[in-house]
């Protein structure tokens, strides 16, 4: 029979193949700890996106009122703006996001729909919108689908 030497929970025998039983052992349970670990970063990067502002995605015209023009600027909760784009015998027909507001998820409740604009620039009155709420970001959106597919 050969040398049988013990070092590190690895049994080497002087002619045989090395037999790392509790090595395998070890580095399962380190294979365990970096799992739990880039779970809890998973965890962590999904509190922060949880919590990340939303801005208005789309504003749809639930009701386009009367008296508007292409071009007048209408505020929406949140601090939301978007500007007329197209009229239909001074209904609003079409309109474009100026400005996202921002909603806080946790913090900041969003509104329900439709909700009324009120005038910043020109006249008009009536006009209704269904907003849609997201990460206006297109890079942290795309990143949040990420971190969503890692759970």
């Amino acid at each position: 029979m050969g040398v049988r030497t013990t070092l590190a929970g690895i049994t080497a025998t002087a002619g045989h193949i090395l037999s790392a039983n509790s090595m395998g052992a070890n580095i399962s349970a380190q294979l365990t700890a970096a799992g739990a670990l880039l779970g809890d970063c998973v965890a962590a990067l999904k509190a922060i996106i949880d919590t990340t502002p939303l801005g208005v995605v789309t504003a749809t015209v639930q009701s386009g009122g009367s008296g508007y023009s292409a071009g007048n600027v209408l505020s929406l909760p949140n601090g939301a703006q978007v500007t007329v784009a197209t009229v239909t015998s001074g209904a609003v027909a079409t309109v474009s996001i100026t400005t996202p507001g921002v909603a806080v998820p946790g913090f900041t409740a969003l509104p329900s729909n439709p909700v009324a604009a009120t005038n910043v620039s020109g006249t008009g009155t009536g006009a209704t919108f269904n907003l849609t709420w997201g990460q206006a970001d297109a890079n942290l959106s795309a990143f949040n689908t990420a971190i969503g597919n890692l759970s």
